[in-house]
């Protein structure tokens, strides 16, 4: 291992290392908690690797975005280490936090963790050159198959008419990329019943597509495990 002095900027010199900035740069930030989680150590542990990180110019200092734990950003040097090429790096509002928190706490009770269990939607904007916002949050790399994962967290109850239409763009979207399977996670204003029954109403929605909506709350409570068509989380 290199000594402090030794280390060059834009570069990782443990595992440690590596393995957060893995974490931290697709999601495009990562709060320190959640960073715990993720490496499935203690707060301590991250703050120490947020350090290190810092000090080698691959994330910002802790950033405060709105209550909750400080959160982990990527500088430019932190972004072309893990895209091998620069990439914008993200600045996220009070609202897109709660979403990627979301995301990220949602990816680590699937128990996909492992760069190769998960890509996230910034991988699949970059893989598919995609502008803006994916149509869903993840892709879950089962043994069995790709399952696309769809985290919720609108503010605002979706109207019949708008819940149909995204599900039915969404179901396409999911086929297209080749995922046997899609899995809507409820975390905002519309109940996990509701977007059952909006599916179920679906002409098409199974064909060669299994689909299951859990309830974010259900499915990140260590003390209730969820069982879903693709294992227990």
């Amino acid at each position: 291992m290199t000594t402090t002095d030794d280390r060059i900027p834009g570069s990782v010199d443990t595992r440690r290392q590596a393995r957060a900035l893995g974490g931290i740069v697709p999601h495009r930030g990562m709060q320190v908690d959640t960073l715990a989680l993720f490496l499935g150590t203690n707060r301590s542990h991250s703050y120490e690797v947020a350090a290190e990180l810092l000090a080698l110019g691959l994330v910002h200092p802790l950033r405060e975005i709105g209550a909750g734990a400080k959160w982990i950003l990527p500088t430019s040097l932190g972004v072309r280490w893990y895209l091998g090429r620069s990439g914008s790096t993200w600045r996220p509002s009070l609202l897109w936090s709660i979403r990627a928190r979301a995301v990220v706490h949602t990816r680590i009770a699937l128990g996909a963790r492992d760069h190769d269990a998960w890509r996230t939607d910034h991988d699949l904007c970059i893989d598919n050159a995609h502008p803006g916002r994916y149509l869903y949050d993840g892709q879950w790399n089962t043994p069995d198959t790709f399952v696309a994962v769809k985290v919720d967290t609108a503010a605002y109850r979706l109207t019949p008419a708008k819940l149909t239409d995204t599900l039915r763009r969404l179901t396409t979207r999911v086929r297209e990329d080749s995922c046997g399977g899609l899995l809507w996670v409820a975390h905002g204003a519309t109940p996990a019943d509701i977007v059952r029954t909006a599916l179920a109403e679906l002409p098409d929605h199974g064909q060669a597509l299994t689909v299951a909506v859990v309830d974010y709350t259900d499915l990140t409570d260590p003390n209730t495990p969820v069982i879903t068509p693709w294992g227990v989380a």
